[in-house]
């Protein structure tokens, strides 16, 4: 996870590419340290650029997570929203990322 942690912002998008892309080859237990990881320390970085890289890599990553993943996804990009505290910039990214995931949304909420 130290490619979030880079001062360039093309390092953090090239990491966003690549946290998107090798999970698909990923067996589930490796899928779940990676959002457990995602969500769980997301808080514990200071750097906006960081922080909305998280954003967009749950939004890629959300389309291939279990039921259970994808609510606790969801949810955490809803808190990014909702927090006042937080950076526009990385308000828009958790933004587009629920955009990204609404349709997937309609078969595992139930309104």
């Amino acid at each position: 996870m130290k490619g979030l942690k880079h001062n360039k912002s093309r390092v953090h998008k090239l990491y966003v590419a690549l946290l998107t892309i090798i999970p698909i080859k990923w067996n589930q237990t490796q899928l779940d340290n990676l959002v457990a990881y995602l969500i769980q320390n997301g808080h514990k970085y200071k750097n906006k650029n960081v922080r909305y890289s998280r954003a967009e890599s749950l939004g890629r990553i959300a389309m291939k997570l279990n039921s259970q993943q994808f609510k606790n996804t969801v949810k955490c990009l809803m808190n990014g929203i909702n927090n006042d505290k937080e950076n526009p910039f990385v308000q828009k990214y958790c933004a587009y990322s629920l955009e990204r995931v609404l349709p997937k949304m309609k078969g595992i909420w139930k309104c």
